[in-house]
């Protein structure tokens, strides 16, 4: 019986191994770079918030708090946050994304905060989780608001720039 043949190790595997290893910890770096500045924090902050308020919305069942909110924010946030950190916004002209920014952090803001503010005050004596959530809604509202003046401070110092 022949024994199985090895997989020849030459160069080429290597250098395809080092080469994705290298675009990993060049992404790996560039999101860790991204996160230390004010933006990618802020931006952490709301992905983090957001993930808390859906959670707290939740655990109970049959409470009537609106769950689409958060979850929606939390996926444009995302999006927009791998934008930032991929570098896309100085390299694709064809979308000015910090105005997708701003629309999307005063959206945010101003949904968040309805919905969480209406439901802490129809929910008040439901389960402490409801509320936890709403109170992470608020914060998260709050701050999608410091969001929204960080990206209008950015354009408008662009704006003046140019």
């Amino acid at each position: 019986m022949a024994e199985p043949e090895e997989p020849a190790n030459d160069d080429m595997s290597s250098n395809v191994d080092m080469a994705s290893t290298g675009n990993v910890a060049s992404t790996v770096n560039m999101a860790t770079n991204y996160l230390s500045t004010r933006k990618g924090m802020t931006m952490a902050g709301e992905i983090l918030l957001c993930l808390c308020s859906i959670i707290g919305k939740t655990v109970p069942i049959n409470v009537g708090c609106n769950l689409n909110v958060p979850i929606v924010q939390l996926v444009f946030a995302t999006a927009m946050l791998s934008v930032f950190t991929k570098g896309l916004d100085k390299t694709s002209f064809e979308v000015h994304w910090l105005f997708c920014d701003l629309i999307r952090v005063v959206t945010g803001s101003v949904m968040l905060l309805i919905t969480s503010a209406q439901c802490f005050i129809v929910i008040a004596g439901a389960a402490p989780s409801v509320l936890a959530g709403e109170v992470f809604g608020l914060l998260a509202g709050g701050l999608f608001g410091y969001d929204a003046f960080l990206v209008f401070s950015m354009i408008k110092s662009k704006h003046v720039n140019n």
